[in-house]
């Protein structure tokens, strides 16, 4: 029997994960990209819509291709004439968002569909965690990286 105190679920078609109890976004996705134009149109194409994006370009050859995926898409863009590093270009991006919540995402990821509204249940469940990261189950196909058994689950990487 559904639980009547419960907040009503979010129509199948919507993703209400742009907002956490509040119209306003929760989560700014923020991507470097790196002469990314041709995997970026997918990438952003996955983000719900009313989820703000910013796109920091690290000195791309294709930097012209780049301004023009991100305005398609209504992502806002910030021009490095250089490639300043990784790390210093997500900083530039973290610093313009007016979220609560910054979503680091690599130009050529996918988000699944639930992505950005599970994220936001999760800080919520843990509002003492000041990161979030996805965790590669082994049979994904993803290369081990430690051989002994995890801890928690037994699960040999």
């Amino acid at each position: 029997m559904p639980n009547p105190d419960a907040p009503p679920e979010p129509p199948p078609e919507e993703d209400a994960s742009a907002t956490v109890g509040t119209a306003a976004p929760a989560i700014t996705v923020v991507t470097v990209a790196h002469n990314s134009s041709s995997v970026l149109p997918a990438m952003l194409a996955s983000v719900p819509a009313g989820v703000p994006v910013i796109v920091v370009d690290n000195g791309s050859k294709d930097s012209a291709e780049t301004a023009d995926v991100a305005e398609r898409h209504g992502a806002r863009l910030i021009r490095n004439g250089e490639n300043v590093g990784f790390g210093r270009a997500c900083n530039q991006g973290a610093a313009l968002a007016e979220t609560p919540l910054i979503l680091f995402l690599n130009p050529d990821a996918e988000l699944a569909r639930d992505a950005i509204g599970r994220l936001a249940e999760a800080s919520c469940r843990h509002s003492d965690a000041d990161a979030f990261n996805q965790s590669l189950p082994p049979y994904c196909g993803a290369r081990p990286i430690r051989s002994d058994p995890c801890p928690a689950t037994g699960v040999r990487w």
